[in-house]
């Protein structure tokens, strides 16, 4: 087993041609094409069964981001480029607000490892504070825009 493979400490996240720096994800896909086998009559009376395909694939996916807004407001530029993206979708044009976004995700030396990207857009924002801290936490919901645009690479 490779060194430092199954957890990965360090995940870049661009969206677009912007960089954005997140302190946690969530990535969630799900692929399924319901083939199953199926139990028929034959010509003889007798009981067959085949396969039967799934005629189409279905993709289900739960992506979602988070970014701390620190008092420093280091992050503030950040949770920005994000809610520029979620305003964007309210246009009801594609090109306006369709972007690719690459997840880079590496080990804690900072070697990347896997890459995931698709053509998505922000779909909703939300926001909570940690009573602990008192640090409020933005969480942005991404949607896979194109299904077949999803790649997930080394």
């Amino acid at each position: 087993m490779a060194d430092n493979l199954l957890i990965p400490a360090i995940v870049h996240f661009n969206l677009g041609s912007s960089k954005v720096s997140i302190t946690d994800y969530h990535i969630a896909v799900a692929l399924e094409n319901r083939s199953q086998y199926v139990r028929s009559i034959n010509g003889q009376g007798k009981a067959v069964y085949a396969i039967h395909k799934g005629a189409e694939i279905n993709q289900t996916a739960d992506v979602k981001v988070s970014i701390l807004k620190t008092p420093d407001k280091k992050f503030d530029d950040d949770i920005k480029k994000i809610e520029k993206n979620l305003n964007a979708t309210k246009e009801n044009n594609p090109d306006k607000y369709v972007e690719n976004m690459l997840f880079s995700i590496a080990t804690n030396d900072d070697k990347p490892f896997t890459h995931i990207q698709f053509q998505g857009y922000v779909s909703d924002i939300s926001s909570e504070v940690d009573a602990e801290t008192g640090l409020q936490e933005v969480t942005a919901e991404l949607s896979i825009y194109d299904p077949v645009s999803f790649v997930i690479k080394q």
